[in-house]
């Protein structure tokens, strides 16, 4: 794997600024993306191990083997196969692909030819044999990556594969809450309650800036009118946020 400079930190790669990360940085990131799902991923495996987790087949849920192999296939697909990777986004979808490491692949964790309704029926693999596949391609990404162009284009699938992890990483959590998997993620530590802050009226830059990395459904950078507000000092707890709407928070019907 490549060199990662002691300087680099773990703020540094959740800043906003991996947008537009060079080689180094991204590589930071993508061993931490991948740590992070490898972990996400062991308390499902437990649980399903020892009999106490079942996901139940569901139009808003997936199984968690299916999120986190095709993690590894969208890298693979995207970097390791793909022969024009260096075009960046100018590179066409429907290109030649090299074969997958793991035959199975692309009928596994291809979303075309895994559609949601039809994956609680695959004959996935097992645990280990996804956790395999996810540090062989990890290897084969950031050696790749080592040899990329500094460029928007030259990096522009790796920012992909980084954005889109920590994207389904969000859905394995959002996963485990949802059938009542307890996560062993580290919390914030207790802060002092704090009077909520008035933010006067003005106007925001929303979006994107120029070059970097971006989603294709997201807008570039532009000013948007935001009124006169308050908002909570810190974070609020999932006890709070369930009071909160208990008590009808979000009700619009006024």
């Amino acid at each position: 794997m490549p060199a990662v400079s002691p300087d680099i930190t773990h703020a540094s790669i959740d800043a906003t600024s991996m947008r537009h990360a060079g080689r180094e940085l991204l590589s930071l990131a993508l061993m931490d993306a991948r740590n992070h799902t490898l972990h996400l991923l062991s308390h499902f495996e437990q649980a399903i191990a020892q009999g106490q987790l079942t996901v139940p087949k569901r139009a808003e849920l997936e199984l968690p083997q299916w999120l986190a192999g095709h993690i590894g296939w969208l890298a693979e697909y995207w970097i390791g196969r793909n022969p024009q990777r260096a075009l960046g986004p100018a590179c066409p979808a429907d290109g030649v692909r090299l074969a997958s490491i793991e035959p199975m692949a692309d009928r596994w964790f291809n979303p075309a030819m895994a559609p949601h309704a039809l994956r609680w029926q695959l004959d996935l693999p097992p645990f280990e044999a996804i956790r395999a596949y996810l540090l062989e391609t990890l290897e084969t990404t950031l050696e790749l990556l080592d040899k990329s162009a500094e460029t928007d284009a030259g990096l522009y699938f790796h920012r992909v594969a980084l954005f889109h992890e920590d994207l389904r990483c969000e859905q394995l959590v959002i996963l485990a809450q949802s059938v009542g998997l307890p996560l062993k993620l580290a919390l914030p530590v207790g802060i002092q309650g704090r009077d909520p802050l008035l933010v006067p009226a003005g106007r925001w830059m929303l979006g994107s800036r120029p070059g970097g990395f971006a989603f294709d459904v997201e807008q570039e950078a532009h000013e948007v009118p935001v009124p006169e507000f308050e908002i909570d000092a810190q974070p609020v707890n999932w006890g709070q946020f369930v009071e909160f709407v208990d008590d009808g928070g979000y009700d619009r019907s006024e």
